[in-house]
């Protein structure tokens, strides 16, 4: 299971969400390049803002405690909120307002869930910074979908 939880941490990430939300959206809208640059632009306006509130708040990751297992290399960066949480909120909120199918919704929130909980479970997150970045998480994702039907 360690390897399972290793590897989804790993794969998942601001460069796979641009990739993930570019496809969604080239997939739904073909023809308008304009809303897929402002919504791809959204989410790395909104990445930037967690990456400022983390440095603002300051907090400490618990694996820079000593004795804390990690199963992957400790971040340098403060912990709150978590960007995986943040970013996989942010892109299945745009994702499922934007196509309000049930199994894409279902399947979407699952992975981003999974990806949030990885970060406990690899042990560089609190539940606290996975909470916070997943609730900034949907609130940027319904932004950015806002920005998308502009």
């Amino acid at each position: 299971m360690e390897m399972f939880w290793s590897n989804l941490t790993r794969l998942a990430g601001f460069p796979a969400e641009i990739i993930i939300l570019a496809l969604f959206l080239y997939m739904a809208d073909k023809k308008n390049w304009r809303r897929i640059a402002i919504a791809l632009s959204a989410l790395v306006l909104f990445r930037l803002t967690g990456e400022i509130i983390k440095e603002g708040s300051a907090v400490p990751r618990i694996c820079w405690q000593t004795g804390v297992k990690t199963l992957i290399p400790c971040p340098d960066s403060f912990s709150f909120p978590s960007g995986h949480a943040l970013g996989s909120a942010m892109l299945a909120m745009t994702v499922s307002l934007i196509y309000r199918r049930k199994l894409i919704i279902v399947l979407i929130w699952t992975l981003a869930l999974l990806i949030a909980a990885s970060r406990i479970a690899v042990g560089v997150h609190s539940p606290i910074d996975i909470i916070g970045g997943i609730i900034m998480g949907i609130v940027f994702g319904w932004i950015i979908w806002k920005f998308y039907w502009v």
